[in-house]
């Protein structure tokens, strides 16, 4: 521990400022800025009287000479015995993360209210958000802290690190960028109508060059009664609080797990045999400049009432999902070189409940008890997948995909069970009969 160490340094600084305006009675103008700044590095202390440092060191003979992973044999002179590369000094590795992040918002806000019986509120908006992250990584190699930091390298070392393709230096450069356009206005008539639309236009720079797949419209419409102000409801006046009964209907959509609307290259060894191994650049991913937004259509309806001044309250919310536009993979004609890609092919349904309780039997000035119960379910259906999984991808701990059948469902091989001669596990083949093994 005292000669192998991490040092960690963080500093993380936010700053943030908020204007606002009013241009008449009821009409706002908000601005709203952020900018922050966050740079972390971890600095890797590797002594030179480590056992990190003493495992490259260790030829105290041929059979350890041979055995040791940490010498060097040169790929020019292959019947050489291996040889120390790092004769003086230890490792000074350091990590460096870098974040910068500017989030602007504008907004009209508009409110107005009239004859006791009307409220309007209406909003109008953008909002751009810039982030920029740089990660760096160094490998230092005899760096001699026993003589005040001087370093010694020996080049074979490196020559080492480049032939068996390992990055003794990198660094990656991230951009992210997302801006968005939207509206939204609230109408209440009498305290007991309510409606309500949003409309967003959404872009990213992390789905497909296209303008059709980064940018994508959605919206929101619903609608709220209040039933506990009906005139029918007076008489339950002295015990019902409120009772309201709400719907929902509206296109959503989220970012995907995975972007590459470029190809994505990356640094690998070619698989020779013996030492003549090289340094080579395949292709991980194809450009998929297709790829877009995972959208689904949402209904929900639900209702809430409230007793005895807040002593109860229950709630109800039930829902209906349409996903379309969902990431899976797909298997591909093979143009280019890859077999399988990733693409928006799967759709899903999904449906559920969820119910809430609460009460507070006991309130006195210095007690409270407070129950709360909540229960939830939901049930989801592939209805809708371009890809027929095998069996190894449907027998996973974890779960496979098929269509008809849940997300991440649990799928295994009929058991038939075990061998009386061998003691090897059997199963039921497509046909019925006993087999050893799956096709």
């Amino acid at each position: 521990l005292e000669y192998n160490k991490i040092d960690l340094d963080v500093i993380d600084v936010k700053a943030q400022a908020e204007f606002t305006y009013k241009i008449i009675e009821g009409l706002r103008y908000n601005f709203t800025g952020a900018v922050r700044y966050v740079k972390s590095k971890q600095t890797h202390e590797i002594h030179e009287n480590s056992n990190m440092a003493n495992a490259y060191r260790a030829a105290g003979n041929s059979t350890v000479r041979e055995n040791n992973p940490y010498l060097y044999r040169d790929p020019d002179d292959p019947d050489s015995e291996p040889v120390v590369v790092l004769p003086f000094g230890g490792f000074y590795n350091t990590t460096e993360n870098k974040l910068i992040n500017y989030d602007i918002r504008n907004s009209l806000s508009y409110n107005k209210s009239w004859n006791d019986k009307h409220d309007l509120n209406v909003l109008v908006g953008q909002q751009v958000k810039y982030t920029d992250r740089t990660y760096n990584t160094n490998t230092g190699y005899g760096f001699m802290y026993d003589m005040g930091g001087t370093v010694n390298v020996d080049y074979r070392i490196l020559k080492q690190m480049i032939e068996s393709n390992f990055p003794y230096y990198s660094r990656s450069l991230t951009y992210d960028r997302f801006a968005a356009f939207y509206g939204n206005f609230d109408y209440t008539f009498d305290k007991r109508y309510s409606i309500s639309g949003t409309l967003r236009y959404d872009g990213s720079n992390n789905l497909g060059t296209a303008s059709g797949s980064r940018w994508l419209p959605t919206w929101n419409l619903s609608a709220k009664w209040n039933l506990g102000r009906e005139r029918f409801m007076e008489p339950c006046a002295g015990w019902l609080d409120y009772f309201s009964v709400r719907a929902s209907y509206g296109l959503t959509a989220s970012m995907p797990p995975i972007s590459n609307a470029t190809a994505v290259y990356i640094n690998t060894s070619t698989t020779r045999p013996g030492t003549d191994i090289e340094s080579s650049i395949v292709i991980d991913q194809l450009a998929n400049q297709e790829l877009t937004w995972e959208k689904s259509y949402q209904t929900n309806v639900g209702f809430d009432f409230s007793l005895f001044s807040g002593r109860l309250d229950f709630s109800f919310d039930y829902f209906i999902r349409n996903s379309f536009d969902l990431i899976s993979v797909i298997k591909s004609s093979g143009i280019g070189g890859e077999l399988y890609k990733y693409a928006n092919v799967a759709d899903l349904r999904a449906s559920g409940y969820d119910i809430s309780f609460g009460a507070r039997p006991v309130v006195y000035k210095d007690f409270r008890w407070t129950t709360n119960l909540t229960f939830g379910y939901s049930h989801n259906k592939i209805t809708r997948s371009d890809y027929e999984n095998n069996i190894m991808g449907l027998t996973r701990s974890t779960g496979g995909n098929k269509q008809g059948y849940p997300v991440n469902s649990l799928f295994s091989i009929p058991f038939a069970g075990l061998d009386p001669v061998t003691g090897l596990p059997m199963f039921y083949g497509p046909d019925g009969t006993k087999t050893f093994t799956a096709d």
